[in-house]
């Protein structure tokens, strides 16, 4: 299923929210794929403490908002004189 961030969101079956429900919370290759770049690289800016993410249980998952607020920090970063 596609969404309004451009990744492809599948599911595995059973009681699963709608894709927008599960598009406001990402795993990391989602949010990789938001921030053309590789899961690896989404953990590696979490342990660093750049960029936010929650538990769910065992799991590690990242929200668009925390995606979206990293972005625009680095963007103001890059602007700055």
């Amino acid at each position: 299923m596609g969404n309004e961030t451009g990744v492809t969101l599948g599911s595995k079956g059973g009681n699963r929210p709608s894709s927008t429900v599960q598009s406001l919370v990402l795993d990391c290759n989602q949010a990789g794929a938001l921030l053309n770049c590789s899961p690896r690289t989404v953990i590696r800016l979490t342990k660093k403490g750049e960029l936010s993410s929650l538990r769910v249980g065992a799991l590690r998952r990242w929200s668009l908002k925390s995606i979206e607020q990293f972005i625009e920090r680095q963007t103001r970063k890059e602007t700055k004189p």
